[in-house]
């Protein structure tokens, strides 16, 4: 009796060749584009800062009174890059300018200066001592001023903010604002693998999928993938696919976050090849990311016979499938585990 041919050992050695090569490269370009990311502003931080500043804007319309104040301090965590601070203040100056408080940057508020006090060098940042903040007011022709200071910690933004009168040392208002920092990747390289099983009909054949692609903002992922099957009985050709993939990131599109993970619905368009046939593959399915690394799989794929092999015969397997390999394949349904690097 003829068997079902088994990819040799060396076909399999260069698909594993091929995958590692796959990883390194996707793994350098994720860790290339991190450096970028953290060289700017992430947009994980950006979202909590406007998580907060929402809410800021909503209380500070609730304020009644009519005050001209100064932005006198402003101080952020070192893990926050300088050009958080300048879309930070712009932020938080518009929700004031809503607002009957009417805040005023001052530029000289939050430089660094540097002065000799009883024969020693001192580096300073803001106004730290009374007598500067009384300069400051009069010079702005007003009593009031504002205080804030931005920390992240345990993966959450904490903004503290103070409005007060330095000449009757009344507060205006004064609210500390904790926000969670999610896990959001707006943009660089992904790199993803996948092991699990596609079941066809009553067949179960295992297999696993590479994917590598780009990040799109608020949209989701597209890029290139490779699969393959194998069923362990030998009973149906191995079967290797490859195509174009694009991934919609439903809490991108919505601006809804968790902090466990996020909710992908997944398109993917190519061909698959088998010892017997060439055919077209579609399959559509959900992706829910778990943190930052681990997903869990679950689609449909559909498959559109292209070429029948001259030489593909009927199998004489002694335990054949319920269907015919040279034919076009059943629908698949697809199930898996993996991890985003």
């Amino acid at each position: 009796m003829e068997k079902a041919s088994v990819m040799p050992n060396k076909m399999w050695h260069k698909v594993l060749y091929l995958i590692i090569i796959a990883c390194g490269f996707g793994k350098s370009l994720l860790a290339e584009q991190r450096d970028l990311t953290l060289a700017g502003v992430e947009t994980t931080h950006l979202h909590s800062l406007d998580l907060i500043a929402s809410e800021l804007t909503e209380d500070l319309s609730q304020v009644t009174r009519n005050v001209k104040a100064v932005i006198a301090q402003y101080s952020q965590s070192a893990q926050l890059p300088y050009e958080f601070e300048q879309i930070a203040l712009m932020k938080l100056s518009e929700a004031f300018a809503k607002s009957s408080i009417k805040a005023i940057r001052c530029s000289e508020c939050i430089q660094v200066t540097a002065k000799i006090e009883n024969n020693e060098f001192v580096v300073t940042r803001g106004l730290p001592t009374g007598e500067d903040l009384v300069k400051l007011l009069k010079k702005f022709k007003t009593d009031t001023y504002v205080t804030i200071n931005i920390t992240v910690a345990a993966n959450s933004m904490i903004l503290g903010i103070r409005v007060a009168n330095n000449k009757t040392a009344e507060t205006y208002f004064q609210k500390e604002y904790k926000k969670p920092i999610y896990p959001i990747e707006n943009s660089g390289f992904v790199f993803s693998l996948t092991g699990g099983v596609a079941r066809m009909k009553e067949t179960n054949m295992l297999g696993g999928r590479a994917a590598i692609g780009r990040r799109l903002s608020r949209v989701g992922d597209v890029g290139i993938f490779g699969t393959v099957y194998t069923d362990d009985d030998a009973r149906i050709d191995t079967i290797f696919g490859g195509g174009m993939f694009f991934d919609l990131d439903l809490n991108d599109i919505t601006s809804s976050y968790w902090r466990w993970g996020s909710f992908l619905v997944t398109m993917d368009l190519g061909m698959v090849a088998t010892r017997s046939s060439l055919q077209g593959s579609a399959a559509v399915g959900l992706k829910q990311k778990i943190g930052r690394h681990l997903h869990i799989r679950l689609g449909y794929n559909q498959f559109f016979l292209v070429r029948r092999n001259q030489s593909s015969k009927a199998s004489t397997s002694p335990n054949p499938p319920n269907f015919e390999v040279r034919d076009k394949l059943p629908g698949a349904i697809l199930m898996g585990l993996g991890m985003d690097l």
